[in-house]
Parts: structure tokens; sequence; C-alpha cells
């Protein structure tokens, strides 16, 4: 019982500190903790002539921009940089579920969101995804992305629309659970 106990404390000691993390206002410089794909980076600022992100799989992500360049330049890069990679997530991940789903999103859009990770037009055919999930792990995505594509099924929120989730995605629960331990940034 005791390890139990431990093992609980140490959850929801980890939940503070990355709760802690995304609470302060990013500077964009070197030593700052950074999440990309569920994984936490210490961000790493390089001078040089072109802007770029690298990622080191292991700990860091590089981030090289000329030494002139103010807060808002360093933010607006480093979000377009997200949002391309998020790009290129969705690229892969709903036409995957379309499939699975039997459904089809005539378009998917991201943008940022206070209060949403994702949200659905049943009647345009469209879904919107928080650019915050890039930073999330991969299966809080794909849960958002399965929850937003069965809406085309379903509109509300009712015992079918679960079950249709269970369906498709069974461990829809623990990943929303997940999900809604992180704030969002903005």
């Amino acid at each position: 019982m005791e390890k139990k106990k431990l093992e609980l404390l140490q959850k929801k000691k980890k939940s503070i500190h990355n709760f802690l993390d995304t609470m302060k206002t990013k500077e964009y410089v070197s030593n700052e903790v950074h999440y990309f794909k569920g994984k936490k980076y210490i961000l790493n600022l390089k001078d040089s002539k072109r802007s770029r992100i690298e990622i080191d799989d292991k700990k860091y992500i590089y981030f090289y921009v000329p030494s002139n360049y103010t807060l808002e330049q360093k933010q607006k890069y480093y979000e377009n940089w997200l949002r391309k990679e998020l790009k290129k997530e969705l690229e892969r991940l709903v036409p995957k579920w379309e499939k699975i789903i039997e459904v089809k999103a005539r378009e998917v859009r991201i943008k940022k969101m206070k209060t949403r990770w994702g949200s659905c037009n049943f009647y345009a055919r469209r879904i919107w995804i928080n650019l915050e999930l890039i930073k999330r792990p991969l299966e809080h995505l794909e849960y958002v992305i399965v929850h937003e594509l069965v809406h085309f099924l379903e509109k509300s929120h009712n015992k079918r629309f679960k079950s249709l989730l269970d369906l498709f995605l069974p461990q829809w629960r623990l990943y929303k659970q997940e999900l809604n331990q992180f704030i969002l940034d903005y």
C-alpha cells in the first residue's frame, strides 16, 4: 500500500512541476524548458545568420537565431515551427483515422485556443486542432483527432458518442484524463 501512495505522490509532484513549467512566460533563452511531442527539452539558443530549429532526441531543442531577434520574432519563428510540426502529424494521423472511422473532414486547421484542445463544425466538416497539442504526447493528439472525427457520426457527447469512442479508441478515457492534467500555455 505504501508503494502505491509513494507512486501517487511522485505522479502528483511531476504533474505540479509540469504545471509550473507551463505557467512560466517563455523568453526563448537558453536553459528554458519546452515540451515537444510529450517530451521535456531544454532550449539551447545559438547565434546564427539563418533561423532554424533542431531537436536532439535526448535533451535539447537547438534554436538558431540572429542575435538581434526580438522576443516577438523568436516567439513567432518558434510557433511557426511548432505549427509546421503539428501539420506533419495531422497529415499522417487524420487520414489514418478517417479511414478507420469511415468519415472525411473537408478541412483540418490549426489555431491557438484558450479553452479547448479541438473543435468541430459538423456542417462545414471542419476540424480545428489546438497548436498546443504538438507539445503533448502524440496519443493525446490522436485522441483529440478521433474525438472530433466521431462528432461527424454523433454531434453530442451522449452515450452513443462514448460508445463510438470506445469502439475506435478504447484507451480514450485515459488519454482524456492525462490531457486534462495539462493547462494551456496561453
